[in-house]
């Protein structure tokens, strides 16, 4: 990044970075780390980018519905997304809230065969068992949900020798930026 890139162009370039993670598996953007609020506290796993909406402002991940992480959005649907690009040395964090979509046939007839495993098994993930060949692989549409991610805050850090660089974006009709002190 360069000392003088615009508030603008780093905005662009957080898409610009989703774009490629939607569409280069390599690229690290595919697999941001996503965190809700557990009964516990704050519950964090890798999943993968499978949508980017720029003008929408939203991205969009899959699990299966069985997974704690869809009763935790159902109690409070805000999350937090964060993805590090170290090439780069840049750290993209998203604050969202999230709109479900369970079993919708156009999503799932999209998902290729060998990934359609991770939706639909017996037991449910998290539930405790003796050996890992308990668990049976039982691909099911209906255990698919989407996770529609409303993005309402981006904040981003270059980081740098000479001087790390903090932006704010955050969604208040339309998009306002600023810069902070990292």
């Amino acid at each position: 990044m360069s000392e003088n890139q615009s508030l603008k162009q780093v905005f662009l370039q957080v898409w610009q970075q989703l774009q490629f993670g939607l569409s280069d598996r390599a690229h690290p953007a595919r697999f941001p780390t996503f965190a809700t609020i557990g009964s516990t506290g704050p519950e964090m796993r890798t999943l993968v980018l499978r949508g980017v909406d720029a003008d929408a402002m939203e991205v969009e991940l899959h699990t299966d519905r069985a997974s704690a992480k869809v009763g935790e959005l159902c109690i409070d649907p805000r999350a937090a997304l964060h993805i590090w690009l170290p090439t780069l040395q840049l750290q993209i964090r998203m604050r969202a809230t999230v709109a479900m979509i369970h079993a919708d046939p156009a999503r799932w007839a999209a998902i290729p065969d060998a990934a359609r495993r991770g939706y639909g098994a017996t037991p449910s993930p998290g539930v405790e068992i003796a050996s890992p060949e308990e668990h049976v692989i039982t691909p099911d549409m209906a255990r698919h949900t989407a996770l529609r991610c409303v993005l309402n805050e981006i904040e981003t850090l270059q980081l740098d020798k000479s001087a790390h660089r903090r932006a704010i974006f955050q969604r208040v009709d339309g998009w306002q930026g600023r810069w902070c002190a990292p």
